[in-house]
Formats: C-alpha cells, sequence, structure tokens
C-alpha cells in the first residue's frame, strides 16, 4: 500500500509556509513603520507656521461684540485632535464646531459666513437679525426709571434671540406679555407666531394713522392696552378686548380715524387723550382728560 501523507505537513510545505509568515510579517512591519511615518510627518505639517491660522477678523456686527466671537473662535482652534493634529492647520478648522459655537452663544446672528484668508488668516462675517420689537417683562414697571431695563429683543415671528442694552425713551417699540412660570426669556416666543404678526398689522396700522404706538401690554385675561406716545399731560393708549379680530378692529378704526370730524378732534386735543376704546362691536369710543 503507498504511503500516504499530508501535504501540509511535508516538509518542504512547512518551509514554504514559514517564509510566507516571514515575508508577511515584514511587509507588515514596513506598512506599520510608513504609517509612523506619515502621522508624525502629517502632525509636523499641521504645525508648520505657514499654514496655522493665527489672525481672525470678524465684520458685519453692530451690536454683538467682535472681540467676543474672536476669542470665541480662538478656543475652538487652540489645542490639538488627538494630541497630534494642530487644530488650527488651516487645512482641518473645525469650521462646523465654530459655526456651532457662534450661532449658539450669540443668537443675534442671522447670517454666518466663515472664509480662509490666504494660510493664516480666517474672515468671520455675520449678519445680525434686526430687531424693532423688545420684549421687556410682563407689565410696565411702576417706577418710570427702569422702563427699558432687563428687555430682549425679539425678531419678526415674536422670538426672544438677544439680550438688549438700555434704551431711553421710545427707540424700539415694547411688549408687555407675561411668558408663563418657568419660562425663561432667551430663546422663547412671547406669543404664537401668527398672533404676534397680527399685532404688529395692528402697530403698523395705528402708525399708518399718523399716530405713535410706543408699547402694548398683554397680561390682562380679557383686554389689551396699546400705548400711544405719551405727552407731559396724558399717557393714551388703545384698547381692545384679547378675544378681539384684530384686522376688525383695525379696519373700523381706520374707518372712523378717516372722518375729518373724528380725526381733528383727536389730533388737536392729542396732549390731553386719555384713550381710544375699540372694545364694543362697530364703535369707536375716545375720552380726553378733564
Amino acid at each position: 500500500m503507498a504511503d500516504k501523507r499530508d501535504i501540509t505537513t511535508t516538509p518542504r510545505t512547512i518551509e514554504l509556509l514559514r517564509k510566507k509568515r516571514k515575508h508577511q510579517h515584514a511587509i507588515a512591519v514596513i506598512f506599520f513603520f510608513l504609517f509612523v511615518g506619515l502621522v508624525i510627518g502629517l502632525s509636523y505639517f499641521s504645525k508648520y507656521p505657514k499654514f496655522v491660522v493665527t489672525d481672525i477678523k470678524v465684520e458685519g456686527t453692530h451690536i454683538i461684540d467682535a472681540q467676543a466671537v474672536g476669542d470665541l473662535v480662538m478656543e475652538d482652534i487652540s489645542g490639538n485632535y488627538i494630541y497630534l493634529f494642530k487644530k488650527a492647520n488651516t487645512f482641518i478648522l473645525p469650521e462646523a464646531k465654530i459655526r456651532e459655537d457662534i450661532l449658539n452663544k450669540f443668537q443675534r446672528t442671522q447670517k454666518l459666513d466663515i472664509k480662509r484668508v490666504g494660510f493664516r488668516s480666517l474672515l468671520i462675517t455675520i449678519s445680525e437679525r434686526s430687531g424693532s420689537y423688545l420684549w421687556c417683562g410682563s407689565s410696565i414697571p411702576t417706577d418710570s426709571t427702569k422702563l427699558g431695563d432687563d428687555c430682549y429683543f425679539l425678531n419678526t415671528d415674536g422670538y426672544i434671540f438677544d439680550t438688549a442694552p438700555y434704551f431711553s425713551g421710545d427707540v424700539y417699540f415694547k411688549f408687555y406679555v407675561p411668558l408663563g412660570d418657568g419660562v425663561k426669556p432667551m430663546g422663547a416666543f412671547i406669543l404664537p407666531p401668527d398672533l404676534f404678526k397680527q399685532v404688529v398689522m395692528l402697530i403698523d396700522g395705528v402708525s399708518s394713522l399718523g399716530l405713535q404706538p410706543v408699547s402694548i401690554t398683554m397680561n390682562d385675561e380679557k383686554q389689551y392696552e396699546l400705548y400711544l406716545e405719551h405727552t407731559k399731560t396724558s399717557n393714551p393708549k388703545i384698547l381692545f378686548n384679547k378675544d378681539s379680530d384684530i384686522q376688525t378692529i383695525l379696519t373700523n378704526f381706520t374707518s372712523a380715524f378717516n372722518k375729518p370730524e373724528f380725526k381733528d378732534e383727536v389730533m388737536s386735543k392729542y396732549s390731553n387723550l386719555n384713550y381710544i376704546d375699540l372694545r364694543f362691536k362697530n364703535k369707536v369710543l375716545y375720552k380726553f382728560n378733564e
């Protein structure tokens, strides 16, 4: 009977396998050192001064502190990735994090553009939200010296997006609306967006008639008060119900104001105007201080 022997156990095949493993091991060692060399080279390249961003320019800001934006960006690009690759290298900047951090910290930012200028400069261009309105709490302060304190900017949907510096006088129209227990102002809507736009429509409509609305209180369960520019002797306001259709009361008020006898009397005696009452259907009542 012929001698049967497993081919894998012959001396020749064992030697071939040993050489193959040795060859594979040598290739693995070579690739390992090539990889280590590549990592070291890239690490060195990432720190090469010619490609490291050191200059942050911020443009387009008016109320946002440009220096604070620059400091935030420098903080984001400081340090290294996994201790090896410099974050400030112009080719591997953490742009997504920079964008996210600016938008989160400076909520007045409406548009943001990040652009590299050469290899060592970064240009941050910010377009700020325009704030025509302020939210200044749930009610008008009884102390007149507190007017304009602790106010926040609103966008066109009634969304609070930034704290406002102190403004004396009636530079911005002010809303006094309760937000609800425990609701923090920043990032809140003071009213449902549709209702806010309706109220703004009323404000704009009253302004188009030659009157100057300056604030509104919406903290009563039944009645709202739209205050007009005050005088030395009067603080006139327009009254309307919470459940009123704003388009209807604006139409009624416009029709009444377009009548010469009504408009002339209101404007000529404006310094003593107490209120204009729009709470009653198809009626416009008004009263002057005696």
